[in-house]
């Protein structure tokens, strides 16, 4: 019950950092597999290196900087907005219910996933062969690296428009 700050571990096994009604922030932080969660606050990871990763929060925004994930990277939060830059992953997926989505230089080698309600998404330079968005009620914007066209891209918005090709299947 109250805020987790770690910092300067670069050769963790499995970590994994609980708390509830206080922010989680880690940087300078490396294992294999990686879970952080905490409720009623904000996540923050900033220099981060794991295979795997699983952030949860709720009623808080989750902020990744330069985080490296060599396999999957799931993110989930509600009530609150996600922002992811500089990440690399194998396979991400991002879900928020009433928070914006924002993307600026994400690269996931095979796919990424993101989707909220009431909020829009933003990209900002991401890569990866396989992209789909959702939201409800709000835009979907934003520029992928290179050809878009080169891209599976599945877009879909309820209420306002998508600046990105594709569609919901």
């Amino acid at each position: 019950n109250g805020s987790l700050h770690a910092a300067g571990f670069p050769s963790l096994g499995a970590a994994s950092f609980h708390t509830s009604n206080g922010s989680l922030t880690l940087s300078r932080i490396g294992c294999s597999s990686l879970e952080a969660c905490t409720t009623n606050a904000s996540v923050l990871l900033s220099a981060v290196g794991a295979r795997s990763a699983v952030i949860t929060s709720s009623n808080g925004g989750v902020t990744l900087e330069t985080v490296r994930a060599d396999g999957p990277l799931e993110l989930r939060t509600t009530n609150a907005q996600v922002n992811l830059r500089s990440v690399a992953c194998t396979r991400a997926s991002v879900e928020t219910r009433n928070g914006a989505i924002q993307l600026h230089e994400v690269a996931a080698a095979e796919a990424i996933s993101a989707a909220t309600s009431n909020a829009k998404i933003q990209l900002d330079r991401l890569a990866s062969p396989r992209i789909r968005l959702k939201s409800s009620n709000a835009a979907l914007k934003g520029t992928v690296i290179g050809n878009p066209g080169a891209y599976s891209i599945i877009s879909r918005t309820s209420n306002a428009r998508s600046s990105l090709p594709g569609n919901w299947e």
